[in-house]
């Protein structure tokens, strides 16, 4: 895993230019890899971030809880269709505020909303970029209400007993790196 991941940060790094701020406000593109902790569950997260303005991005996620401490096992067709109780994906919204302000170009901090399959929430984070390509992030989400597909219990455990929703209601913290896509 780590071979992957260093070829990843290699390949992103020679095949783009980029800046060095932590938002460049339009045609801005990052992407996020990171770790998350929803409601106590480990899992890992991906985002695209595109700029709109010096102010507003919009972009996609897709999470994935690898570890539930849950015993979310069927058999069969059931088996493939509980794996899917550990994903999330949508999109967000975001309003920055490194030029309101007025921080230094590698700081950016922001607002967000988030409008995902399983729940719709809010989310506050900050990034910091060390380099020209990569950074760091850190993040902070609250869902507050099932969306689509998060209702608040999930199929039944092998009891009869149901599950708690993984993304439903639950607090989110994520960390990890940034790459800056933005070719000149």
């Amino acid at each position: 895993m780590r071979k992957i991941i260093t070829l990843t940060i290699a390949l992103l790094g020679a095949q783009f230019s980029s800046y060095s701020q932590a938002y460049d406000g339009y045609n801005d593109f990052k992407i996020f890899l990171g770790y998350v902790n929803v409601g106590g569950n480990s899992g890992i997260e991906y985002q695209n971030d595109y700029g709109r303005s010096d102010f507003f991005s919009w972009g996609t996620q897709v999470t994935y809880l690898i570890n539930t401490k849950i015993d979310n096992d069927g058999e069969g067709f059931e088996k493939g269709l509980k794996f899917l109780d550990s994903f999330d994906g949508g999109g967000f919204a975001r309003f920055h505020f490194r030029e309101a302000l007025n921080l230094r170009e590698d700081v950016d901090t922001y607002l967000g909303v988030d409008f995902t399959v399983r729940s719709l929430g809010a989310h506050a984070g900050f990034k910091y970029n060390i380099s020209d390509v990569i950074g760091f992030y850190a993040m902070y989400k609250q869902s507050f209400a099932p969306l689509l597909k998060g209702d608040i219990s999930l199929s039944e455990d092998r009891n009869g007993d149901p599950i708690e929703s993984f993304f439903a209601k639950k607090a989110a913290l994520s960390v990890g790196i940034t790459f800056n896509l933005n070719r000149r």
